[in-house]
């Protein structure tokens, strides 16, 4: 049984938000293996003999697999993508 479609969207929305593109994000178990589309994707999936779905991959680089969890898909994608520094308003009171 693949993924949620909450959690495909919740997936692609964290991608799109992290590296500023628009992305698609697919269930690898219901793509057609066939499609030429999908041909990059399912050729590193099974290179990288990795069985743990979701795998997250960005410009030919594993961002993430094994867990659907998007806090631990946003650390990958932060170590990819450092976001700039902003400084946060001080909440200290003097």
């Amino acid at each position: 049984m693949g993924q949620s479609s909450e959690t495909i969207e919740a997936i692609k929305k964290l991608v799109d938000s992290k590296t500023g593109t628009v992305s698609e994000v697919v269930d690898i178990e219901s793509i057609d293996t066939e499609d030429e589309n999908y041909a990059p994707v399912v050729k590193l999936f099974d290179s990288h003999s990795i069985w743990s779905l979701p795998v997250v991959f960005i410009d030919g680089k594993i961002v993430s697999w094994g867990t659907s969890r998007l806090d631990r898909i946003e650390k990958s994608l932060g170590e990819m993508f450092p976001a700039s520094k902003e400084t946060a308003p001080s909440t200290s009171r003097t």
